[in-house]
């Protein structure tokens, strides 16, 4: 292996390698920034946060992104920003993943590395900048050998978008900013779709689910105490200590979950 500006490829060409060195750098810059303001990281706003989790840790975690960002495995990319959501609400890593993302109103980093990917290669393969290019003419004939990992990754990633019928000729005819604009709107409807499913199968996530579908757009994200932002987000997502979450974790009957905090003998609900 060895690293070739800033980003780390083996005698392969596999990209894994280069995605947990990038993890790794995600890693330490969450690290050195909550080093830096650990008692303050809950208390400020959450577009204060957004934005500095934007400028410490994305901006280093996602260099490159543009090559790595369709291969398959990403979770460890992912670790790092559901790191700083829990770090944020003071949550455990029990709480459910849709739950933190829903209430962050974030789209997940995988979505966003897919959306760079897709929309550089399409730059590359139809963009007027890189006419008569050598990068055009290594795409070009990459597309027609239709070989290799890389390819059948970003054909996989393309597929996801339900891209792959359409021709560099349509995308000529759009700017940079049309493209961007269009992965962003279906990367944002496979999300969504995502958290529904989540919700469905996920009993914990049955206050979430109410939430949802009464078209409610509420977050307990903007709640400026951190202590009662994370109660809140805790009785949301099904983790707070109640009998209707501690039933579920101890395998007791629905009519065992009692109140322990009145004598009325009601069975709790959400």
């Amino acid at each position: 292996m060895y690293k070739y500006l800033g980003c780390v490829f083996d005698e392969h060409l596999e990209l894994k390698e280069m995605v947990e060195e990038k993890a790794a750098a995600g890693r330490r810059a969450l690290s050195a920034w909550l080093n830096r303001c650990n008692a303050e990281v809950g208390d400020v706003g959450v577009g204060i946060f957004k934005k500095l989790m934007s400028a410490l840790v994305d901006s280093t975690m996602l260099y490159g992104v543009e090559i790595w960002g369709c291969v398959r495995n990403l979770e460890s990319i992912e670790q790092v920003q559901l790191r700083a959501f829990r770090m944020f609400f003071g949550v455990g890593t029990l709480h459910p993943k849709g739950s933190l993302m829903m209430e962050m109103e974030s789209l997940p980093v995988v979505w966003e590395a897919r959306v760079r990917c897709v929309q550089f290669w399409y730059k590359v393969v139809a963009s007027k900048v890189y006419e008569g290019r050598l990068l055009r003419k290594v795409a070009s004939q990459a597309v027609e050998c239709e070989k290799g990992s890389w390819m059948r990754n970003i054909g996989r990633c393309v597929g996801k978008f339900g891209w792959q019928d359409v021709s560099g000729g349509v995308i000529r005819e759009l700017s940079d900013a049309d493209v961007k604009g269009m992965l962003l709107s279906v990367a944002w409807r496979n999300v969504r779709d995502e958290w529904r499913k989540e919700m469905h199968e996920k009993p914990k996530l049955s206050m979430m689910k109410r939430i949802t579908k009464c078209e409610v757009r509420s977050s307990c994200a903007f709640l400026k105490s951190k202590a009662e932002r994370r109660r809140m987000l805790k009785l949301r997502g099904g983790t707070a200590a109640f009998q209707i979450e501690m039933g579920r974790w101890h395998g007791l009957k629905r009519e065992e979950w009692v109140c322990k905090e009145c004598d009325s003998g009601e069975v709790e609900d959400v």
